[in-house]
């Protein structure tokens, strides 16, 4: 009977096992950073919100967010309610059904409205960079232009390698950075002469690959597209071929 439960207990601490080692595996993999897909959130009532908005901690773990005027947000929408377009709001929505399959069911959206001074809001949290790290890789959409990301404090060099329908992904070298503890911030704010801005942020990344060098990845996009177009001229000569032989045996 011992003999049996030893073994019986066996396969349960190999699984575990396994678990906590892929579990320290995946948190390596981010630092400390917590949250960075917002897929962790959940909506909690705002018991003081006459307008049905929700707790911060609840929905953004392990974030902060903050505006210039009025200091720490302690709200967030959500559930398909409108950002407000004159204001610094944050609210954590849910993805295009696209999406969802590669970057989760949320995304954290920021807006920044034309209050005076011209508004900004920040996302932020501190956190250390994993020590593999080497590039961070961010998929986001709005207006980018209008938004900085930093890290410690100096804004980072962001680059885009992919442009899709609903999101964008950009990556930027944090080499320099790896195993550092540091503050990483989102921040956007309205330019000048401008209505408002937004951004959504549906995924963020450390990664062990290197941000690509621009005569690498320019190669790489002459690449891409050459193949594309020889593709493309082969399947055109193939079509037209086969119409030929088509006609031919009609007129035969």
């Amino acid at each position: 009977m011992k003999t049996r439960s030893r073994i019986a207990r066996r396969p349960c601490f190999v699984l575990t096992l396994g678990f906590v080692i892929l579990s320290a595996a995946e948190v390596n993999a981010q630092g400390t950073f917590q949250n960075l897909s917002f897929e962790q959130g959940q909506f909690v009532p705002k018991p003081s919100s006459t307008l049905g908005r929700f707790e911060w901690a609840p929905a953004f773990p392990g974030w902060t967010g903050e505006a210039l005027s009025t200091g720490l947000i302690d709200e967030v929408y959500g559930r398909g309610q409108n950002l407000p377009l004159n204001r610094a709001t944050i609210g954590l929505g849910a993805n295009h059904s696209s999406l969802v399959p590669r970057f989760g069911l949320y995304s954290a959206s920021l807006m920044a409205g034309p209050q005076f001074p011209y508004e900004t809001v920040s996302l932020w949290q501190i956190g250390q960079i994993p020590v593999t790290a080497r590039s961070i890789r961010i998929c986001m959409s709005g207006f980018p232009s209008a938004g900085e990301v930093s890290i410690g404090g100096r804004p980072l060099n962001m680059a885009l390698v992919e442009s899709a329908r609903f999101f964008s992904v950009y990556v930027a070298d944090v080499s320099n950075q790896s195993g550092t503890t540091a503050e990483l911030r989102f921040s956007l704010t309205v330019p000048a002469g401008g209505q408002f801005s937004w951004i959504s942020l549906a995924a963020i990344e450390f990664s062990p690959v290197p941000v690509p060098e621009p005569a690498a990845f320019q190669l790489g996009m002459i690449a891409v597209l050459a193949l594309l177009l020889l593709k493309s001229r082969r399947n055109a000569e193939e079509q037209s071929g086969g119409g030929g032989a088509l006609r031919a045996k009609v007129n035969s």
